[in-house]
């Protein structure tokens, strides 16, 4: 039996064997970077930088026992010595067959705060879940020549500021370039609101490198804070803004850009009262004892609460008499509206230019007296009723007699025949 077990177990490690022994070989033939060749050469690159890499890999089969296809296949680019994480890009899983040459693009996006002036490894790996690959490349990592970075943005307050409060900006930057830099220029604003300030860095900035060496003045550094002050308008609504940060650098020629995310808590803005304006068409008009003149008062309410108003006039009762239509006038914010003032002369009113007011209130208070004007013509006084009448009837009388006269005249004139009128009629 356990002979028979020795042999079951035996057979087993050799077909283990067996599966391993055809696994996939792959080969990475060329790499380049930008069409440059990189095998035998070291990359010199930036940091900041992003390379773009296209490896052509295949793979062989040294067995015939299996298919010469594999769809499990990745490739991955790698550098390592990061301190704060992987700086790696791999593709997709495809399928690999034999006698295939595969081109495989890979990014890699170089941190900025990579340590510069060393050396690393790149490498290229091709592996599938049980057979892997790899290719090493030297990699020679620079520092730009002029590069300043924002390393931090802070607020005081932090998140949140009351409208018409002052915001603290502090803007730390740091020269990560290969030159340093002096008088480096800092401007923060909040566009929407229409208000930036502008600062400088104390200090020049100095390089990593001087730093390190310490072949600089005790008071410089490679990094430098700026704080400015940006006053939040009184009236500024309340709502999330960005405060939008820029880094002149290089006299100039360069910049670096940030922002942070402030909300704004706007004051409370009151209600705004009913508000009306009020125009007349016309201040100045001729009146009659026979039929009304109309002022037309127009209103127009530019608040935002609902705004009940009336009028009163107010010194005509000595020549005239008044009335106002309608009595009330109710005017919705942003509304507009008419009141309408019939004035009339009275029948004894003398000929001439009388002064009177319409005053416009607002529940007791009055909003807006307006002077108006009529005139009284003479071709318009008014006449009694009575001696109107009377003299009508007078000249009915009049009238009356006269055609008595006429005809009694003509009825007198008839009867009578004319001296020597013979009453023999000659006929020709």
């Amino acid at each position: 039996m356990k002979n028979r077990m020795a042999l079951v177990f035996a057979l087993l490690l050799g077909f283990i064997a067996s599966v391993a022994a055809v696994n996939a070989e792959f080969t990475i033939g060329k790499v380049q970077v930008d069409d440059f060749d990189i095998s035998g050469n070291r990359l010199n690159v930036e940091r900041g930088d992003e390379i773009v890499l296209e490896a052509w890999v295949s793979c062989d089969d040294n067995s015939t026992l299996t298919s010469d296809l594999h769809d499990d296949v990745r490739v991955r680019a790698r550098i390592d010595g990061y301190e704060f994480g992987s700086i790696e890009d791999i593709t997709p899983v495809f399928e690999c067959a034999e006698g295939n040459l595969y081109k495989k693009t890979l990014a890699l996006l170089l941190p900025i705060d990579l340590d510069a002036s060393e050396n690393y490894t790149l490498r290229i790996e091709v592996f599938d879940k049980l057979e892997r690959t790899e290719s090493v490349y030297d990699l020679f990592v620079n520092e730009p020549r002029h590069f300043v970075n924002i390393f931090d943005i802070f607020t005081s307050p932090v998140s949140n500021v009351k409208a018409g409060s002052p915001l603290f900006v502090t803007v730390r930057v740091e020269n990560l370039g290969q030159k340093s830099q002096d008088n480096v220029k800092v401007t923060a604003g909040i566009p929407e609101l229409g208000v930036t300030a502008i600062g400088y860095t104390k200090d020049d900035l100095i390089t990593e490198l001087q730093e390190e060496a310490q072949r600089f003045d005790d008071e410089e550094e490679d990094t430098d804070v700026v704080t400015l002050m940006l006053r939040v308008p009184d009236d500024a609504p309340t709502g999330n803004y960005n405060i939008d940060v820029v880094v002149e650098y290089n006299r100039g020629h360069d910049f670096a850009t940030g922002s942070k995310s402030m909300f704004v808590q706007g004051a409370e803005q009151p209600v705004k009262k009913a508000d009306a304006l009020i125009n007349v068409d016309s201040s100045s008009k001729d009146l009659s004892a026979e039929q009304e003149t109309v002022y037309k008062l127009m209103f127009a309410n530019i608040g935002e609460e609902t705004g009940l108003y009336s009028v009163q006039v107010d010194g005509e009762d000595l020549w005239g008499t008044a009335r106002v239509e309608p009595g009330f006038l109710s005017l919705e914010g942003g509304r507009t509206g008419e009141v309408n003032v019939f004035v009339k002369a009275k029948p004894d009113a003398k000929a001439g230019n009388y002064n009177f007011v319409a005053r416009v209130l607002s529940g007791t208070s009055v909003v807006r007296e307006i002077n108006l004007n009529a005139r009284v013509p003479e071709t318009v006084k008014a006449v009694d009723a009575k001696t109107v009448l009377a003299v009508i009837f007078v000249v009915l009388i009049v009238v009356l007699i006269i055609l008595a006269i006429i005809l009694a005249a003509q009825k007198a004139g008839a009867g009578r025949k004319p001296e020597g009128e013979s009453s023999v009629k000659t006929y020709y």
